[in-house]
């Protein structure tokens, strides 16, 4: 497998850097993120707990594939930022944070109640 860094973006904002990477790979399998974070975390010179790989995109039949892929200053702040199903993907072995639970009832039944007429 060959990662080639085709663009770079410093984020200042998120306390990230973007990166665009084509990935050539032989065979006919997709690698996966892990093999992707482990060759990435060693050639950008990062620790891999602080990239998160996003979608692969990949054009048929060939043996190439396009990510986007954010390097945090820290994995918490990485774990703050991204979607639990993105920290699903790239970190498994921690517990994503659930996603915020629906209004309490009182307040539904308090907000239904002043919006009728």
């Amino acid at each position: 497998m060959d990662v080639e860094v085709t663009e770079e973006k410093e984020n200042p904002l998120l306390e990230r850097k973007e990166v665009v990477v084509r990935i050539s790979h032989k065979g006919s399998a997709t690698p996966t993120r892990e093999d992707i974070r482990k060759k990435l975390s060693a050639k950008l010179s990062a620790s891999d707990d602080r990239l998160v790989i996003g979608p692969l995109d990949q054009s048929y039949g060939a043996a190439t594939a396009i990510a986007k892929v954010k390097i945090y200053k820290s994995k918490e702040r990485a774990l703050r930022v991204e979607s639990p199903h993105v920290i699903r993907k790239n970190f498994p072995e921690v517990e994503a944070p659930k996603p915020a639970l629906e209004k309490p009832a009182e307040v539904k039944k308090e907000v239904g109640e002043k919006g009728r007429t």
